[in-house]
């Protein structure tokens, strides 16, 4: 039997320490490309961000050197930005239209062009929408808040949306909007998207449960959100309160929704034994689709429309 066994312990250590060796990796050779990412909408101003892919261990900047930097409708030339500096550029929204076809194009200074095109689709607007409170109660004796919203699907084609419940106050000069998008029951067409469980912050959806007819949408949630955000311009121009948003969105910005939600839920991260939540980010790596030509990012398009909503308490029918 070992006398002192703890030095023969340390003894170990000591070997196993002397054994190792740091290596530098060679970041050089990884070739940057261009990104480019935006989504545009009329009546909104629309924020196009550049920059250049980089290693996870390379600390230096992505600016993204350009000559040009155009919007395209079609063959018409609505907007270019001159100050080649800029990473963060503004397309004004006044500038967009529905059902037009929009291509970004942003050229290099070795003469290649990076470009994204996109279409924004017709806008459908919200019928009606209500919201209650105490229609029924969770097992610890919490109120379900139950959401509807009325709209006319245009017939004929595929149409794709986008579902966002928040609530908004103004605080000085910025917005402090919180998503409300905690689920006890989906409707069936969000449900069939298979994207619940994954806690979106928004709701993306397509119209292949009820193409070209009036639908209402039926929601039971937790007033109580996951996610806040602090913004320079409000969700809605409509001042304080809980609202309703209904985007139109097209097929790009549909698939861009679902994958980015996927992938950022499948990253393998957490201390699974301290957070159980944790257990939501495994899965098989998803990537997120690109549109981009050149390089690599999205340019989606959306039209929204809204509607301010009162929660009123149920009172049960006589």
């Amino acid at each position: 039997m070992l006398k002192h066994p703890e030095y023969w312990v340390l003894l170990f250590l000591f070997i196993l320490i002397s054994c190792t060796q740091e290596i530098e990796l060679k970041t050089t050779h990884i070739q940057r490309e261009p990104v480019l990412s935006g989504l545009i909408s009329p009546g909104r101003n629309s924020i196009i961000n550049l920059g250049t892919t980089s290693s996870v261990l390379d600390d230096d900047s992505t600016t993204l050197e350009w000559t040009d930097f155009e919007l395209w409708k079609g063959n018409d030339l609505v907007f270019s930005e001159p100050d080649k500096t800029l990473q963060k550029i503004t397309v004004p929204g006044q500038l967009l239209r529905e059902n037009c076809r929009y291509t970004l194009v942003i050229r290099l200074p070795d003469g290649k062009e990076v470009k994204a095109t996109d279409s924004i689709p017709a806008l459908v607007r919200i019928d009606r929408a209500e919201g209650f409170k105490g229609k029924t109660y969770d097992s610890y004796g919490a109120p379900h808040y139950d959401y509807s919203i009325t709209f006319t699907d245009p017939p004929d084609e595929r149409n794709y949306y986008e579902l966002v419940f928040i609530s908004q106050r103004w605080w000085n000069s910025k917005v402090e909007v919180s998503y409300l998008n905690t689920v006890e029951i989906a409707d069936p067409a969000i449900q069939a998207e298979g994207l619940v469980d994954y806690n979106p912050v928004s709701f993306v959806f397509s119209d292949n449960l009820f193409n070209g007819r009036e639908y209402t949408l039926n929601m039971k949630m937790f007033n109580e959100g996951t996610y806040h955000a602090w913004l320079s311009e409000p969700m809605v121009s409509w001042g304080n309160g809980d609202f309703f948003i209904l985007r139109s969105v097209s097929r790009t910005y549909y698939d861009f929704r679902k994958s980015w939600l996927l992938h950022k839920r499948t990253q393998n991260q957490g201390a699974f034994n301290e957070d159980p939540l944790a257990t939501l980010l495994i899965g098989n790596p998803t990537s997120v689709i690109s549109n981009v030509t050149n390089g690599y990012g999205i340019l989606a398009a959306y039209v929204q429309d809204f509607i301010k909503v009162e929660v009123k308490q149920w009172k049960q029918p006589l």
